[in-house]
Protein backbone atom coordinates (compact mmCIF):
# COMPACT_ATOMS: atom_id res chain seq x y z
CA UNK A 1 0.00 0.00 0.00
CA UNK A 2 1.45 3.36 -0.97
CA UNK A 3 1.37 6.55 1.09
CA UNK A 4 -1.64 7.98 -0.75
CA UNK A 5 -3.75 4.85 -0.13
CA UNK A 6 -2.69 4.80 3.51
CA UNK A 7 -3.69 8.46 3.94
CA UNK A 8 -7.09 7.79 2.36
CA UNK A 9 -7.71 4.83 4.69
CA UNK A 10 -6.70 6.87 7.74
CA UNK A 11 -8.99 9.73 6.69
CA UNK A 12 -11.94 7.33 6.24
CA UNK A 13 -11.27 5.77 9.65
CA UNK A 14 -11.23 9.22 11.23
CA UNK A 15 -14.57 10.07 9.57
CA UNK A 16 -16.08 6.81 10.85
CA UNK A 17 -14.84 7.48 14.40
CA UNK A 18 -16.49 10.91 14.45
CA UNK A 19 -19.68 9.56 12.88
CA UNK A 20 -19.97 6.72 15.42
CA UNK A 21 -19.28 9.09 18.31
CA UNK A 22 -22.24 11.22 17.23
CA UNK A 23 -24.42 8.17 16.51
CA UNK A 24 -23.80 6.86 20.03
CA UNK A 25 -24.78 10.23 21.53
CA UNK A 26 -27.93 10.44 19.39
CA UNK A 27 -29.00 6.88 20.23
CA UNK A 28 -28.37 7.46 23.94
CA UNK A 29 -30.45 10.66 23.84
CA UNK A 30 -33.25 8.67 22.21
CA UNK A 31 -33.21 6.08 25.01
CA UNK A 32 -31.02 3.34 23.48
CA UNK A 33 -28.82 1.68 26.10
CA UNK A 34 -25.62 1.77 23.98
CA UNK A 35 -22.38 2.40 25.88
CA UNK A 36 -19.98 2.89 22.95
CA UNK A 37 -18.91 1.75 19.51
CA UNK A 38 -15.47 0.32 18.86
CA UNK A 39 -13.90 -0.29 15.44
CA UNK A 40 -11.58 -3.29 15.18
CA UNK A 41 -9.79 -5.11 12.40
CA UNK A 42 -9.74 -8.91 12.45
CA UNK A 43 -6.71 -11.06 11.67
CA UNK A 44 -8.35 -11.71 8.30
CA UNK A 45 -8.44 -8.00 7.49
CA UNK A 46 -12.18 -7.46 8.02
CA UNK A 47 -13.31 -4.28 9.77
CA UNK A 48 -15.92 -4.74 12.45
CA UNK A 49 -17.83 -2.42 14.73
CA UNK A 50 -18.46 -3.69 18.24
CA UNK A 51 -21.48 -2.10 19.88
CA UNK A 52 -21.04 -2.34 23.64
CA UNK A 53 -24.30 -2.71 25.58
CA UNK A 54 -24.78 -3.41 29.32
CA UNK A 55 -26.26 -6.81 28.32
CA UNK A 56 -23.35 -7.76 26.00
CA UNK A 57 -21.62 -6.89 22.76
CA UNK A 58 -23.05 -6.99 19.24
CA UNK A 59 -21.01 -6.99 16.03
CA UNK A 60 -21.40 -5.53 12.54
CA UNK A 61 -19.15 -5.99 9.52
CA UNK A 62 -18.14 -2.68 7.92
CA UNK A 63 -15.36 -3.96 5.64
CA UNK A 64 -15.01 -1.64 2.62
CA UNK A 65 -17.61 0.83 3.97
CA UNK A 66 -17.34 4.60 3.82
CA UNK A 67 -18.52 6.47 6.92
CA UNK A 68 -22.14 6.95 5.75
CA UNK A 69 -22.42 3.35 4.57
CA UNK A 70 -20.90 2.06 7.83
CA UNK A 71 -23.57 3.89 9.84
CA UNK A 72 -26.33 2.36 7.75
CA UNK A 73 -24.77 -1.13 7.92
CA UNK A 74 -24.45 -1.01 11.71
CA UNK A 75 -28.06 0.09 12.15
CA UNK A 76 -29.16 -2.67 9.76
CA UNK A 77 -27.01 -5.44 11.28
CA UNK A 78 -27.63 -4.71 14.99
CA UNK A 79 -31.38 -4.82 15.76
CA UNK A 80 -30.78 -3.71 19.40
CA UNK A 81 -30.02 -0.21 18.04
CA UNK A 82 -33.51 0.07 16.56
CA UNK A 83 -35.48 -0.68 19.74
Amino acid sequence: MDTREKNIKEAEKSKREVAFFHLQRALSAAGCDIKEFEEVETDGGERMIIAHFPHGDKYANITMDSAPTALWDVLRQIPDLRM
